[in-house]
């Protein structure tokens, strides 16, 4: 089975959710004090004397957390050495959603790149264990695309196209339809949707987004000349925002009646 950044960032999640413990040597074992010990004698005071209140406990350290997933056994110099590509932390912040799962690497570290922006995954030394943190916290060099992981984009699933569906939402009493999706529970409306009540809806350069496979991001909006911001999905380039969050811009109340939205709002 190939390996690919979706199941890195995958494997990730699940070291931070059961607390894995950084050990420098250990690749995701459940070590005992004798095995703990031992990597001492090993590696000397790269383990930590804290380290034995760790025995009991699943441990890793910073290149396992990413052979543990791929069962290919590297270093963090090897992986530097093995990469396929390397941009410099500038190109990353830029075009973060292209780099997601790639590494993160210094001189004896190395991370990985979080799916949330600004963020990396890593064991990150015996003090901080298995974390989830800010670009801050390390003094990383550049991203590097891991030899042993599949970057090919994975498709748009099937039901991100089968999530919008038309409604019926009532605007100042006019029933009107309009395209909505359902992310996470909760219900977004396509703004365009609003200029079958009479809105005039339009987009200035500065509020169109590009194509962010179904990713929640801040929008941008101008509601009679105030300038303010929504929570918003852009789905195949039409842009999609929760419907109390709008009501919240627009300054008004939504109610849901037999099914339907309803909204009590003055055209600007």
């Amino acid at each position: 089975m190939k390996k690919t950044a979706a199941g890195l960032i995958e494997h990730c999640k699940k070291a931070l959710k059961e607390k894995w413990k950084y050990v420098y040597g250990a690749k995701m074992q459940i070590l005992t004090l004798s095995q703990i010990q031992a990597l001492r004698r090993e590696y000397g005071s790269l383990v930590w004397p804290s380290d034995n209140a760790k025995a009991g406990h699943m441990c890793c350290d910073c290149s396992g957390l990413i052979s543990s997933y791929t069962g290919i056994e590297r270093s963090s110099s090897n992986y530097n050495d093995t990469a396929l590509g390397s941009v410099k932390m500038s190109e990353l912040k830029k075009n973060w959603s292209s780099y997601v799962g790639w590494g993160l690497w210094l001189p004896g570290h190395i991370g990985i790149v979080a799916e949330k922006e600004g963020y990396y995954y890593a064991m990150d030394g015996s003090d901080r264990n298995m974390v989830c943190n800010p670009l801050s916290k390390q003094l990383w060099l550049r991203a590097i695309k891991l030899k042993d992981i599949d970057y090919t984009p994975t498709p748009q699933k099937k039901e991100d196209d089968e999530m919008v569906e038309e409604i019926k939402a009532t605007v100042n009493g006019k029933e009107i339809k309009a395209n909505a999706i359902v992310k996470d529970g909760v219900t977004y409306i396509e703004l365009r949707s609003l200029e079958n009540a009479d809105f005039k809806v339009d987009f200035a350069k500065q509020t169109k987004m590009r194509y962010l496979y179904n990713a929640v991001k801040e929008l941008p909006i101008t509601v009679n000349g105030k300038e303010t911001s929504v929570e918003a999905v852009n789905l195949d380039g039409y842009n999609f925002v929760p419907i109390r969050s709008l009501a919240a811009a627009l300054g008004v109340e939504v109610e849901y009646k037999d099914g339907k939205v309803c909204l009590k709002m003055e055209k600007p």
